[in-house]
């Protein structure tokens, strides 16, 4: 990968630039920028604390001009090293401000965070998808009654993730729709840990999540090595080689 480039997790790469703080989440060009009609972005970081959203969330109006969009962004840099920056009226701020501390964040919030920080961000064509299952998973009710958006992250525990996957089998959700979610929560799961909004990942390796999830897997692969060897019998295929002689080539089922 040269420099100046992203790898996604789809094997691609991305041109990464210097924005300034100040860039569009979508797949036009950067020379396009000026004139599309998606919505800006502000990206800044001060003194440790991340303040990530769009201006059209923070102004409630679309900033259509890269003129305004840099004007703005400045006046909001210098807000928050005044100390004076109230952030989004919809609260997609950084989820660490100086009000809030990481046992402070809800499982809704670090939702919110990380669709805008991850999902967006990696150039996920299916981040819609992402937002559609967190917020399925916040409206859920938890096993003390309370929305599983309510808890704080640092509270939240495996058997609220897995009483709510328990929930997608008895609605008749097929096994893709629940592995979706199970890797979500873990693309989660890494995600805080390592932003530090949690120690310990949601859920472990020994989960009841995590275990079915492999079940599945290990299913999978024994159906299609079954279904290979009853396939009948096989034969061989001969094809000459360099030397003028006949040579035994890979052999392929006859089903």
């Amino acid at each position: 990968m040269k420099q100046g480039e992203r790898r996604l997790r789809d094997g691609g790469t991305v041109a990464v630039h210097r924005n300034a703080g100040l860039r569009k989440v979508c797949r036009c060009s950067r020379r396009a920028w000026a004139k599309c009609p998606h919505p800006w972005h502000f990206n800044f970081t001060w003194r440790g604390a991340p303040f990530r959203f769009s201006l059209d969330r923070y102004e409630g109006r679309p900033v259509v001009s890269k003129t305004e969009a840099e004007s703005l962004a400045q006046r909001i840099r210098d807000a928050i090293r005044a100390g004076t920056f109230r952030g989004v009226s919809t609260g997609i701020t950084s989820i660490t401000s100086a009000t809030n501390t990481p046992s402070d964040v809800s499982f809704e919030m670090c939702g919110r965070a990380f669709i805008e920080r991850y999902s967006k961000e990696r150039g996920k064509a299916s981040w819609q998808d992402d937002e559609y299952m967190v917020k399925r998973l916040a409206s859920f009710l938890a096993v003390d009654g309370r929305r599983l958006g309510e808890i704080p992250l640092q509270h939240l525990t495996e058997e609220n993730l897995e009483a709510f996957v328990r929930q997608l089998t008895v609605e008749g959700r097929s096994a893709s729709t629940r592995n979706h979610y199970v890797q979500l929560i873990r693309a989660m799961s890494r995600w805080a840990v390592r932003k530090g909004y949690r120690q310990t990942p949601l859920v472990g390796d020994d989960s009841d999540v995590i275990r079915r999830q492999r079940r599945r897997s290990v299913t999978g692969v024994s159906k299609a090595v079954k279904n290979r060897s009853s396939c009948g019998p096989q034969r061989r295929i001969f094809r000459p080689s360099s030397s003028r002689h006949w040579r035994p080539v890979a052999a392929r089922a006859s089903c």
